[in-house]
């Protein structure tokens, strides 16, 4: 199956993945180091809907207590985004950014501190599940990371089929409040329209590409 397209690829994708090796190169070399350097405290509870949270007023992150633990490090990943900026310029959130369309870039950094780019893009498609899983990656952010090689895929999906690695929505593609006008009109719709495979199909090299390694 051969797959061609324009190439497209989120502009806040590059700046997520700069501000994830400042953080490391700050703050520490994963997730789980930067918790432990700023106690970062947290709370499980019943989320409904939500994943989570970053509370700004004691620096806490509030987690879904149901989600499964490859989501919830995902999502924990994404919180701590939130958590880097508001220490580093006083506000969760990029400059000018609307808070809900600001989330593409927490999960651009949330992918990169969990599965930097680079360990990919050194290693055949093939090999990419088994680096995955030795960064304890959930699926989800292995098809985020497949998508940012492969630019001329516009979205990847995997077992969860409510929420494909979207170019536009990242992890949110499904998010009813992300697609009422906060991006580009129609952006999602005609992502739907251009290339789509399933991450089985991407990494046992069933669809034929040329890998994007600019930059990386």
């Amino acid at each position: 199956m051969s797959r061609r397209s324009q190439p497209w690829s989120h502009p806040r994708s590059a700046a997520a993945r700069s501000f994830a090796d400042s953080a490391r190169r700050s703050y520490g070399d994963s997730v789980e180091e930067i918790i432990e350097r700023f106690d970062i405290k947290f709370s499980y509870i019943d989320f409904g809907d939500f994943g989570g949270t970053f509370r700004g007023r004691d620096r806490s992150i509030l987690i879904n207590k149901s989600l499964e633990q490859g989501v919830r490090r995902r999502v924990i990943a994404h919180e701590l985004a939130h958590y880097i900026l508001d220490l580093e310029t006083g506000s969760p959130v990029l400059p000018g950014v609307n808070q809900l369309s600001g989330h593409v870039y927490e999960d651009y950094f949330a992918a990169e501190m969990i599965l930097p780019l680079g360990k990919l893009a050194a290693a055949p498609r093939s090999s990419w599940s088994d680096i995955a899983n030795t960064h304890e990656a959930h699926e989800s952010v292995l098809a985020l990371q497949a998508r940012e090689l492969t630019p001329d895929i516009y979205m990847v999906s995997y077992s969860d089929a409510k929420a494909p690695a979207c170019v536009n929505c990242a992890f949110s593609h499904y998010n009813p409040e992300v697609e009422s006008g906060l991006k580009t009109p129609g952006s999602c719709e005609l992502t739907r329209e251009k290339n789509s495979v399933n991450l089985v199909d991407l990494l046992t090299d069933q669809v034929e590409l040329d890998l994007d390694l600019t930059g990386i």
